[in-house]
C-alpha cells in the first residue's frame, strides 16, 4: 500500500537516522548517533533565536534605554539625598534658634540673679547698719544727667532703738578746681534735704549746676536735728 504524503513528511521530521562516526586514527569500533531531523531543526532554530536576543541586547539602542534607567536611578538617589540633607538642614537651624533662645533666658537669669544678689546685699548691709547706733548711709551714687544736673540716690538707716525716730537734714557739696566746697541748692532751692525715718529710706533726686567747670564728685554731708554733723560720704559723679 502506497504511503500518504503527510506519512512520508512525518517519517521525515520524527524518525531517527543513524549516523556513524568513525576515527581513521583510532582502532575502536564506530560510534552511532541517532538523530531526528525534527530536534535538529529546533535546536537550530533555538540557537538562531538566543543569537538574535543577544544581538538586540548588545545593539546601541538598548544600552540607551539602558543607560536611561541607570541614570533615572540615579536622579532619584539624588533627589532624595537632596531632601535628606534639606531636612537635616531645617532641624539644624531649628537647633541653632533654639540655642538662641536659650542663651537669652540664661543671660535673663544671670540678670534677674545680679540683681536679686544687689537686692539681697542692700538688705544685708540695711540689717547689719539697724545693728550700730546713729544714722548710717548706704549705697550712695551719683551720675550727671547733663551738664546743668546731677541725679543722686542712697539709702539712709536708722541703727539702734533709741532715739526711736531719727530726724535731720542732709547737705550736698562739691569740690571746685581750687578744692573749695560749693554748697548745691535743691530745686526748690534749700540748702539742705530733711529726713525722718524710724528704720531705713531709700532717697533720690536730681541738683541743678550752673557753674562753668563739672564737679568729680558729690559730698553727701548728714546734719541731726540741731544741725551737727554726724556722716559724711563722698562718691564720684559717673557720665
Amino acid at each position: 500500500m502506497k504511503a500518504s504524503l503527510a506519512q512520508i513528511f512525518h517519517r521525515f521530521l520524527f524518525l531517527p537516522r543513524q549516523v556513524i562516526i568513525t576515527d581513521a586514527r583510532s582502532r575502536g569500533a564506530a560510534r552511532k548517533l541517532y538523530i531526528r531531523p525534527f530536534s535538529l531543526m529546533v535546536g537550530v532554530l533555538l540557537s538562531g533565536m538566543a543569537l538574535y536576543a543577544a544581538g538586540a541586547i548588545l545593539a546601541p539602542g538598548h544600552m540607551e534605554g539602558a543607560r536611561q534607567v541607570q541614570i533615572s536611578l540615579l536622579q532619584h538617589e539624588q533627589a532624595r539625598l537632596m531632601d535628606a540633607v534639606a531636612e537635616k538642614d531645617a532641624l539644624l537651624a531649628l537647633r541653632d534658634q533654639q540655642i538662641e533662645s536659650l542663651k537669652d533666658e540664661i543671660k535673663g537669669l544671670h540678670q534677674q540673679h545680679s540683681r536679686m544678689q544687689e537686692k539681697m546685699d542692700m538688705f544685708n548691709s540695711i540689717l547689719d547698719a539697724r545693728k550700730n547706733h546713729g544714722v548710717h548711709l548706704l549705697q550712695a551714687a551719683a551720675h550727671r544727667l547733663n551738664d546743668q544736673s546731677v541725679a543722686y540716690s542712697f539709702v539712709l538707716v536708722k541703727g539702734g532703738s533709741y532715739p526711736r525716730t531719727a530726724i535731720g537734714s542732709i547737705r550736698f557739696s562739691a569740690l571746685s578746681p581750687d578744692h573749695e566746697a560749693i554748697t548745691l541748692s535743691l530745686p526748690d532751692g534749700e540748702d539742705a534735704l530733711p529726713y525722718r525715718t524710724q528704720s531705713h529710706t531709700f532717697v533720690q533726686g536730681t541738683l541743678p549746676w550752673s557753674e562753668a567747670w563739672q564737679p568729680g564728685s558729690l559730698r553727701i554731708t548728714l546734719l541731726d536735728r540741731h544741725g551737727k554733723e554726724i556722716g559724711v560720704s563722698e562718691v564720684h559723679i559717673s557720665d
